[in-house]
């Protein structure tokens, strides 16, 4: 008990005085509480032995994170940016993947190696993507929707590949057509569930009366919604956070009678955002290492260009293509360039194959990778959202935050 308090109390306190910091540097609070994770962590100070515990409450603030995200949204509000969204996520997914393959196969490395660096560069970390957008208040405008919808499609494309290279760590092959229709089947089963789940959740809340006049009542109720969308989605094999994501959606859209969802809000945020959440970013970069590099410089530096070339143009080329002004383009693709846990994820996977694992090298440089892009993310995005607001203002007038109409072409 003494030990994960130890830790609770090292990596709040220093989140909380990392996050102050970026603040008054006039930059995000998740840029403090990466670094803070860089410092004490093995790069460092190595202040911190990251145990299960850690994990297990890291894990329940991307839950925290993505139901509050999926709060601030509508799915018709999705529905409405769903195919350039669908689009971004295609040219998101692919771009980097096919870039991280060929750079790793011309430096020298094993196919196999160079098929995990390039399922690790294509997934877009969601939770990173909602946190910078809550923080900056950006996530109902069009770049947003976009950006989060394209975010979503980008995880379930990376998390089909995901499975593809977990069936290849248990059995030592890739799955055969048999298989590869399974996996899609689950990810449609979750979401066949969710479908249903949306019209069996009103008359529910009408049988437990008004819950918001209890707000402890109302914070369990909603608990409990959003980790049995969690756990639904992870045993059809698809990731937790995009179950809570979908059960903020729900919420906040079908009208749960007795919720008011603003109210909610007010009660999650303070739990999330004070306590949960900046465990996970300070998680994120507690186990990266400076080592990767010394290693072989060139080929770290030669992912992470690929990494952010192939989010940030091939997204924004997507975005363009589909619609939006070159600085929505540039907003969306930016937003896309974080990384995060399942990157991670990914790597450790490679490390456990039973023939040729994973080199450190790669898996080092897999996770400098994450780190750089995620702290990334929201330093480029806090310069270009000024330059996007004008656009925006210029466009759809002072309520351009309510509008759902595509900015023009600048």
């Amino acid at each position: 008990m003494q030990a994960i308090l130890f830790e609770l109390i090292v990596v709040l306190g220093f989140a909380r005085l990392g996050g102050s910091i970026a603040q008054r540097l006039g930059q995000p609070r998740i840029v403090g509480e990466l670094m803070v994770g860089f410092f004490i962590g093995k790069a460092f100070l190595n202040l911190i032995e990251v145990s299960d515990a850690l994990d297990a409450f890291a894990d329940v603030g991307i839950i925290f994170l993505m139901y509050l995200a999926g709060l601030h949204m509508k799915p018709e509000d999705l529905l409405d940016v769903s195919i350039p969204a669908f689009i971004v996520a295609i040219f998101g997914a692919f771009i980097p993947m096919f870039m991280g393959f060929q750079v790793t196969i011309w430096f020298g490395f094993h196919p196999v190696h160079a098929l995990f660096v390039g399922v690790a560069l294509s997934i877009t970390a969601v939770a990173v993507k909602a946190r910078i957008l809550i923080d900056q208040g950006e996530i109902e405008t069009r770049a947003g929707r976009i950006g989060m919808g394209a975010a979503v499609l980008d995880d379930v494309i990376g998390l089909v590949f995901f499975s593809i290279l977990s069936t290849m760590v248990a059995v030592g092959t890739l799955p055969d057509g048999i298989e590869l229709l399974f996996i899609l089947a689950r990810v449609m089963f979750f979401f066949g569930f969710a479908i249903l789940a949306g019209f069996l959740l009103p008359p529910l809340t009408k049988r437990l009366g008004n819950l918001s006049e209890s707000p402890d009542n109302l914070l369990t109720f909603c608990l409990i919604v959003s980790f049995s969308f969690a756990y639904v989605a992870e045993h059809f094999g698809v990731h937790p956070i995009i179950g809570a994501y979908v059960a903020g959606l729900l919420v906040n859209s079908i009208g749960l009678q007795g919720i008011d969802t603003r109210r909610l809000e007010e009660i999650v945020h303070p739990l999330a955002f004070g306590f949960l959440v900046p465990l996970f970013f300070v998680r994120i970069a507690l186990e990266v290492e400076g080592s990767a590099l010394f290693q072989n410089p060139a080929f770290t530096l030669a992912i992470i260009a690929v990494a952010v070339f192939g989010k940030v143009v091939g997204c924004g080329i997507a975005a363009r293509i589909s619609g939006s002004s070159w600085r929505e383009a540039l907003v969306i693709g930016l937003g896309m360039n974080g990384r995060g846990a399942v990157e991670l994820v990914i790597a450790e996977l490679g490390r456990q194959l039973t023939t040729n694992p994973l080199p450190d090298i790669i898996f080092s440089t897999l996770v400098f990778m994450a780190f750089t892009t995620t702290i990334l993310t929201p330093i480029t995005l806090k310069i270009a959202m000024p330059w996007y607001r004008k656009e925006l203002m210029t466009f759809t007038g002072p309520d351009w935050r309510d509008s759902s109409e595509p900015v023009g072409r600048l």
